[in-house]
């Protein structure tokens, strides 16, 4: 597992590109979001799902992606920008920070999509780190599959 981490870093590290675009839930975060919004897809359809989704803004118990972190320090250290790239939406970023606790200062910048992140930053040049094939659609430099668990 580590070595996707280091390769990672390695090849960000060498690139001229210093913006990382990286995912919250299922990335940087366990799964639980995900699972959870995907049963929910499945039950009430997408256009629903993403209403709901967007209602939620308690706090919860999430597990934080220590390796990915430790990665993000060090391309952090190295002057790199590291931008959250969300699928949540605005109203859920007290949430996210809590999520995130000590680690938010990681990030210079977050983008919180509300279900269509990938719009974002179509044009934008740099890395991205997600745990969904489908978010790597975007023409960016490099793109690395990364699970939170």
């Amino acid at each position: 597992m580590f070595f996707i981490y280091i390769k990672m870093i390695i090849t960000i590290l060498t690139s001229n590109i210093k913006t990382v675009y990286v995912d919250m839930d299922g990335t940087v975060l366990d799964s639980t979001h995900d699972h959870w919004y995907q049963s929910m897809v499945k039950t009430i359809g997408e256009p629903e799902a993403i209403k709901t989704y967007r209602k939620v803004t308690d706090v919860d118990n999430l597990k934080i992606n220590m390796p990915l972190i430790m990665a993000l320090q060090v391309l952090k250290a190295a002057g790199y920008e590291l931008i959250l790239w969300t699928n949540r939406g605005e109203a859920q970023r007290p949430m996210t920070e809590a999520n995130l606790g000590e680690y938010n200062n990681l990030f210079s910048d977050s983008i919180y999509g509300a279900g269509e992140k990938k719009a974002y930053i179509q044009d934008a040049p740099g890395h991205i780190i997600d745990n969904e094939t489908k978010n790597f659609e975007v023409g960016h430099i490099t793109k690395w599959l990364v699970s939170g668990f």
